[in-house]
């Protein structure tokens, strides 16, 4: 799923002094080497089509030293800047629109431009082995044949170019990362406990059940729906069982072997509780689509809130440009079926994402009962955006498809809705 380089690169990411412990009394030159492992498995090509989407975030996370760089301009334009929990950034600059340094769709800082946007399209983070974790965003220059090939030598440049503006970025990144997972992370919750390799197993494990052929031809609103609604009490109901037969006072430390016990107890049951939660999904779909025509009228979740519409009504669209489009109610509540093709580009999507590691990805630290529900709002905006974009077509298209991914992956809008529904979790605790 997943595939390594060892670029010949000795970057320094730093001394023996500052590493963490676990790499301490190692041979420091064999620390230092930079080994990149790769979120998706498909060679992509890049070209920058100067589109300008990457510039329209829904907030921009910037490190020390981009705050220092930019601080008396950010203070000028009076722009908002908190402070950021991620570990490889220490600000987040809130834009809610286009970014403030974005000037006739050029940037007024390019020599200057953060860390984050001179990475674009590529994220990082690091692996417990230390090696360089390398992630994909896809926006509009991914894909185009007269590209730039997104391999080592590709990755090896950005990081050259990112360590001459901010040489201790990728050190600090690496030494957090990596006392980070000294420990072990929450899996369901903070209740229980597993190590990182066992983590991955089970969200590596989410697509292979989205891919289910009795869910073939859906939209992914309605897959992500029918699946991750019923995997959370699955899950409950197996560790609930490991947790009565051991009884130890929480975190309930769960091994690989218990992770994978898991795995396999839900693979046996995964074909009739999908089954069972298809029917009641379009049941529901059906009952709700009868009363619609029958009302002329239907409920929508719509900017943050549940409105009572007419079919006739027009709901205001927003890109990530901000220009607001007017579409019927009609046009968006009615299920289209989806392409092949484009049914085959957001599984494989979905797939990456799951693999994705920190920005542009789910923390690795987070818990799946925040990572579930935040991957299901996410396949409402997919569904949305994409059924927006195919509102003159019978079908959901394939470029369709690839448009929507584009828009709200460039956003990182998975960061956002992650965040959201962590926030509103701890809260309600």
């Amino acid at each position: 799923m997943t595939y390594s380089y060892l670029p010949k690169l000795n970057l320094d990411l730093g001394h023996a002094g500052s590493l963490p412990r676990n790499l301490k009394g190692r041979d420091c030159r064999r620390a230092l080497e930079l080994i990149m492992e790769f979120s998706f498995n498909k060679a992509y090509r890049f070209q920058c089509v100067r589109c300008a989407k990457c510039c329209y975030q829904e907030a921009l996370s910037i490190t020390q030293n981009d705050y220092n760089r930019l601080r008396e301009l950010l203070g000028s334009m009076g722009t908002k800047v908190r402070k950021d929990s991620s570990k490889s950034y220490l600000y987040e600059m809130e834009s809610l629109g286009a970014c403030p340094f974005l000037k006739r769709d050029l940037c007024s800082v390019y020599s200057r431009r953060p860390v984050v946007c001179r990475a674009f399209p590529l994220t990082f983070s690091f692996l417990p082995d230390g090696q360089l974790y390398v992630n994909l965003i896809h926006c509009k220059g991914i894909g185009l044949n007269d590209g730039k090939r997104v391999d080592e030598s590709f990755v090896t440049e950005v990081v050259r170019d990112i360590q001459e503006l901010d040489p201790e970025f990728f050190s600090t990144l690496r030494n957090s990362s990596m006392l980070e997972h000294e420990s072990l992370l929450p899996f369901l919750d903070v209740g229980t406990v597993a190590d990182f390799e066992s983590k991955r197993i089970f969200l590596s494990e989410i697509s292979e059940w989205l891919s289910s052929k009795l869910l073939e031809g859906l939209n992914i609103r309605i897959r992500c729906h029918v699946l991750l609604s019923n995997i959370l009490p699955l899950l409950e109901h197996q560790i609930g069982r490991i947790r009565d037969s051991v009884w130890v006072r929480p975190p309930l430390i769960l091994t690989k072997d218990d992770v994978e016990n898991i795995v396999a107890d839900i693979d046996r049951e995964i074909s009739s509780v999908l089954e069972r939660g298809l029917n009641d999904t379009l049941e529901a779909v059906e009952d709700r689509n009868a009363r619609a025509l029958r009302t002329n009228q239907t409920e929508v979740f719509w900017d943050g809130e549940l409105k009572k519409v007419g079919l006739e009504d027009n709901l205001p669209f927003k890109d990530l440009y901000g220009k607001t489009t007017h579409v019927k109610v009609k046009e968006l509540i009615f299920e289209k079926s989806v392409e092949p093709e484009a049914e085959r580009i957001v599984l494989e999507y979905i797939e990456e994402l799951l693999n994705r590691m920190d920005l542009g990805g789910f923390p690795i630290s987070g818990p799946l009962a925040v990572i579930l529900p935040s991957l299901d709002e996410y396949s409402v905006n997919l569904h949305t955006y994409s059924q927006f974009y195919s509102r003159d077509q019978e079908k959901i298209s394939s470029e369709s498809m690839e448009r929507a991914i584009e828009d709200l992956d460039t956003r990182l809008l998975i960061n956002k809705i992650y965040r959201e529904n962590s926030l509103r979790q701890s809260s309600a605790r």
